[in-house]
């Protein structure tokens, strides 16, 4: 028990159910040591986003001295929540009278965030093929009726065309967020101006760029990081209905993290798109028109990074702010990389 990699904790069956005991995996995965943990209840792990459904379902099983099963959202000591795959074993003493119970926790959080990410998948996907579907029946269904002297053939054509790129991009952007959740994480040091002259590479002629690094440290994250912020310059530049986009990336140090911006004078993000990010979730009232941002969010995440989009203090264009783990030069990557969050914000 001492030993092994899952956490394993064992608390008395009288009383408040104080633990009396805990191995190395639990500190591992909590972030506890054990001498600080015994005599408390493992409630301590509990917070604000903590199920109290999920909770009453283990509190009911401790009831009833049966065994459970349960994912619980649960907090680190460093107050990062994770996903913990709580099973819960009573054990029997001799003359049969239950004595203790023997706890297993596991860190599942990258499996529930590719649960949400599959969930996610379907709903974009499900939606806006609907919707572009439409479209080209739509246009079909008017072609098939005859033209009249009114239509402009190479309006419906680029109709036609606009809808059908719109498909490839959305499915090529589901593809790229399967990869990245099939990769394994590869946290290292990345150099903020190389980002930024990768993301800037392609950017379309006629568009501004303004790049500065205000850091000496580097970034802690994964090369796919170079994908988020293309993706958010390009992003930019498509949605400003004007030619000449001016794009200005920041990379600034913020405590323990370097943040980077990216703002443009576009027309600004949609705000139900922007609550959509800042919730970590869609919804049928609240949901992103595309994948883009929820690629960026998912890579930002798997690096305990954060991710939000706001209006630009002047209201003319948008900032998206990425936040990342910063890393020295004689620091190691292991001492400064972190899991990811359990949310995609």
């Amino acid at each position: 028990m001492d030993e092994a990699q899952v956490g394993i904790s064992m608390a008395d069956a009288d009383g408040d159910l104080p633990i009396v005991y805990a191995n190395e995996g639990f500190e591992r995965v909590t972030g506890y040591d054990a001498a600080e943990i015994v005599g408390r209840n493992c409630r301590f792990l509990q917070g604000e986003a903590t199920d109290e459904s999920t909770v009453a379902e283990l509190g009911a099983a401790v009831d009833a001295g049966e065994p459970a099963s349960v994912d619980l959202l649960n907090y680190r000591a460093d107050d990062s929540p994770f996903w913990n795959q709580v099973r819960l074993s009573p054990i029997e003493g001799p003359d049969g009278d239950l004595t203790h119970y023997l706890g297993f926790q596991t860190d599942v959080t990258e499996r529930k965030r590719t649960e949400q990410l599959v969930r996610l998948l379907n709903r974009v996907l499900r939606h806006n093929l609907r919707n572009d579907l439409n479209v080209l029946l739509g246009v079909g269904n008017h072609l098939q009726s005859g033209l009249t002297e009114d239509d402009d053939v190479s309006e419906l054509g680029d109709r036609i065309e606009r809808t059908a790129n719109r498909l490839l991009g959305t499915s090529e952007q589901a593809r790229e967020l399967e990869r990245y959740a099939r990769r394994e994480r590869e946290p290292r040091r990345l150099d903020p101006a190389a980002l930024f002259d990768a993301a800037t590479n392609d950017a379309s002629e006629g568009t501004t760029i303004d790049a500065v690094v205000r850091t000496e440290r580097g970034i802690c994250a994964g090369p796919e990081l170079e994908q988020a912020l293309t993706e958010l310059v390009g992003n930019a530049v498509e949605h400003d209905p004007d030619a000449g986009t001016s794009v200005e990336l920041e990379a600034t140090d913020d405590g323990e993290w370097v943040e980077l911006t990216v703002s443009d004078d576009g027309p600004g993000i949609d705000d139900m798109e922007a609550a959509a990010i800042d919730a970590g979730e869609e919804t049928d009232l609240v949901h992103c028109s595309g994948l883009g941002l929820w690629l960026v969010n998912w890579i930002v995440t798997r690096y305990g990074g954060s991710f939000g989009v706001r209006e630009r203090d002047d209201g003319a264009g948008s900032v998206a702010c990425v936040r990342l783990p910063a890393i020295d030069d004689d620091t190691p990557v292991d001492a400064v990389a972190r899991r990811p969050t359990v949310l995609f914000r």
